[in-house]
């Protein structure tokens, strides 16, 4: 009897503790390198380089057709925006949650979106990369 009254507490204890978990967001932009397929650093995001990719967002020049978003040198880098950058200009109508900076050896660097239905959108830019490489640290080009 003593038994079955424990059980019953414990078991009315696991059902009714609320339990907290927090999940973690990451916001930390990635740098990819394509050559060795991983990523190289992982940097927290700051206001500062927020701001600088709200402006390229917001001053994108044209849409690149003839860029593919796959290329096997260079580097790749992952910008996940703390709230969502909303954009309305002739390119692009949506609210972005990230944006890629793709920066080939041999081309133009320009920009990865991806629209509200999920299709990556390729823009040209103009962006001062080095300037980017003195905040974050790191050699982009």
């Amino acid at each position: 009897m003593l038994r079955k009254i424990s059980l019953v507490i414990v078991l009315f204890i696991l059902v009714f503790h609320p339990q907290v978990i927090e999940a973690k967001e990451e916001n930390n932009l990635e740098i990819f390198d394509p050559e060795q397929n991983k990523v190289l650093r992982e940097i927290p995001m700051d206001e500062e380089i927020q701001n600088m990719i709200v402006d390229w967002v917001n001053n994108i020049e044209d849409i690149c057709l003839e860029m593919s978003p796959i290329t096997d040198d260079g580097y790749a880098v992952r910008f996940p925006c703390k709230s969502s950058i909303q954009v309305e200009n002739k390119w692009l109508n949506a609210s972005i949650k990230e944006v890629y900076l793709i920066i080939p050896e041999s081309k133009s660097p320009f920009l990865i979106i991806f629209g509200d239905e999920g299709n990556p959108l390729c823009f040209s830019f103009t962006g001062d990369i080095d300037k980017l490489s003195t905040i974050l640290g790191f050699e982009l080009r």
